[in-house]
């Protein structure tokens, strides 16, 4: 096994396929969130035929969007994106909490490795500071994929 760096850009085992799912809300991060993921797994070598995107209106819609997918079996592998600002209410720690246990328990219960590409910021400036992060998503997807490949 050779060390990774997240300078690198691993290579596609394979011609995988991908599904992306991104919330629409905060759209002014998640679009760039979005470009930057897709870019990186053209990078690492994915074609752009082979990578899907399902929007979805909000990071809580994200779980159930997933387990559809999964069941289709027509992934490889998913990478969830979104963003989810805190507010003046405790709906931020809701959605965030329910989100990211959603997307655990799809990543553990399928089939197929999912990526937990969700920023949980306290303002917005936080959020357009992370948006580089697409690329280390992506990253970890292509990574997660060849794994399962490689153990196959």
């Amino acid at each position: 096994m050779s060390f990774f760096s997240f300078a690198d850009f691993p290579k596609a085992q394979r011609d995988f396929s991908v599904a992306i799912v991104v919330s629409k809300f905060n759209e002014q991060i998640t679009e760039p969130l979005l470009k930057l993921a897709f870019k990186t797994l053209k990078k690492c070598g994915l074609a752009s035929k082979n990578i899907f995107v399902q929007e979805v209106p909000g990071a809580f819609e994200i779980p159930f969007t997933v387990k559809v997918l999964q069941a289709s079996g027509n992934f490889d592998g998913i990478l969830t994106l979104g963003c989810i600002v805190r507010g003046e209410t405790p709906h931020f720690e809701f959605v965030a909490r329910e989100c990211a246990r959603g997307v655990q328990d799809r990543n553990l219960f399928g089939a197929i490795p999912v990526i937990f590409g969700v920023l949980t910021c306290n303002d917005f400036a936080q959020g357009e500071s992370r948006v580089r992060k697409g690329e280390d998503f992506a990253k970890a997807l292509v990574l997660q994929m060849n794994f399962v490949n490689e153990i196959s």
